[in-house]
């Protein structure tokens, strides 16, 4: 199952069954450090049985979403559990950062989650 920050890359069709979501995004890899490419981005909210995709809001009813081969599904919440039926690729979602800053959270693997309001550091 994959977590927060991880990417499932689908390596054939298969069905996505979801619990505790309140949105999953489904999109086509992009291109250079792009996640997804813009038009075929959906995000499925499933308490609200809705897709909305670029042009349009659609109604949902099916417990389970469609995805194809070569598409991405990126969890946008936590606590979020997907259900595959079949095996597909999981990779972290910093990979696609440069090399540069690759290399920096090799080194230091907290690094990127540090608090979104800035806060100097006390020294003891």
């Amino acid at each position: 199952m994959p977590d927060l920050n991880e990417i499932v890359v689908i390596q054939r069709d298969d069905e996505i069954k979801q619990w505790y979501c309140l949105r999953i995004m489904v999109c086509k890899p992009g291109e250079k450090n792009a996640l997804c490419k813009e038009d075929s981005i959906r995000i499925w909210f499933p308490q609200s049985k809705k897709v909305v995709t670029h042009a349009s809001v659609e109604g949902f009813i099916s417990a389970t979403f469609k995805v194809e081969k070569g598409e991405i599904v990126y969890i946008v919440d936590e606590g979020c559990i997907l259900s595959f039926t079949y095996t597909h690729y999981l990779r972290h979602r910093f990979q696609n950062k440069p090399t540069a800053i690759r290399e920096a959270m090799k080194k230091y693997p907290g690094f990127y989650l540090q608090p979104t309001v800035y806060h100097p550091r006390v020294s003891y």
